[in-house]
């Protein structure tokens, strides 16, 4: 079994970003814990089978200002009930974090992060994300924008991975700002899109609760983009709606006997230089019928209701 940190891949990067950000390095003892919620659990069992152990994720329920809270520990050290093969011990795996610098980071210190490549870099920042990082669809009417953050002790930390999005896909450097006792970093809107699209482009490795609020936010844009999407009209369509605006027909007819919106038919009107707003051509069965129903007493107003017709046009029709 090969030690997990021995050496930077994705796999190594993005669980070192997560553990960065939620796990716990006994400084002096090789002891390496996370704890999460429990609904979070078969994130922890990815990172057990990652590191090549078993039984190593506990259930417990704590107690916090008079309410209880279900998490999962995964624990490797000493007295641990954890099974591994007799190469890999928690000795290994500690030496290796603490040889990426786990502390010097956990102290504020930028360290070995900084040589990562970009793709590396992404991988890292992936895991950070899930374990110190918030995504969020945030309702602002009439609809919902992305949101995407980080949170840190250390302010310096926040600022790295400002000017480092930066330099990679070109998003806002934006400050830190102070959040009660820690730093946060975020980014909303198209900013918050481009850097998640770009984090799980790379990552081989992520929890499954952020992504899925990163994923029906892409879902809600899709179906938005098919409904907002310009249809397509052929020079055929073009032609019929030129003939039938020269016919003296307004946009309504015309959309209703081409089938093409309005919108469509008025836009291509007045592309080829005719009025958009032609005088709607009564046709001579409605024509007469209108006449039957005023020579039988019925106001215009009745008239325009029942033939569903507006008023101005049933009065110009019936005074002609």
């Amino acid at each position: 079994m090969v030690n997990l940190f021995a050496r930077i891949t994705p796999i190594s990067a993005y669980w070192l970003g997560f553990l960065f950000a939620d796990g716990h390095l006994h400084r002096k003892y090789h002891r390496l814990q996370c704890e999460l919620q429990k609904r979070d659990r078969g994130h922890l069992e990815m990172l057990e089978r990652d590191l090549g152990y078993k039984n190593t994720i506990k259930n417990k329920t704590k107690t916090l200002n008079g309410k209880s809270f279900k998490s999962s520990v995964l624990y490797i050290g000493p007295r641990s009930t954890a099974r591994t093969t007799p190469k890999l011990n928690a000795k290994m795996i500690s030496e290796s974090l603490r040889k990426l610098q786990w502390h010097e980071f956990k102290d504020g210190d930028i360290g070995v992060i900084a040589s990562f490549n970009n793709k590396i870099f992404a991988c890292w920042l992936a895991g950070f994300l899930d374990g110190d990082g918030s995504i969020m669809n945030i309702k602002h009417s009439p609809r919902k924008y992305l949101y995407v953050g980080w949170f840190s002790k250390h302010r310096k930390i926040l600022k790295f991975i400002s000017r480092h999005l930066n330099d990679i896909i070109g998003t806002n450097k934006n400050t830190p700002q102070k959040s009660g006792t820690i730093f946060k970093i975020s980014w909303t809107g198209m900013q918050a899109v481009k850097i998640l699209d770009w984090l799980y482009e790379h990552t081989p490795r992520r929890l499954d609760r952020k992504y899925a609020r990163y994923m029906q936010y892409r879902r809600k844009e899709k179906l938005m983009h098919t409904k907002n999407q310009k249809r397509y009209v052929s020079d055929d369509q073009i032609k019929r709606i030129a003939s039938l605006s020269n016919s003296g027909y307004n946009d309504k007819q015309i959309s209703e006997m081409t089938s093409i919106s309005q919108l469509s038919v008025r836009k291509h009107r007045i592309k080829l230089g005719m009025p958009a707003n032609k005088k709607r051509v009564v046709r001579q069965h409605t024509k007469d019928k209108m006449l039957k129903l005023k020579a039988s007493g019925m106001s215009i107003r009745k008239i325009s209701t029942i033939m569903d017709i507006s008023y101005s046009t049933t009065q110009r029709t019936l005074s002609a």
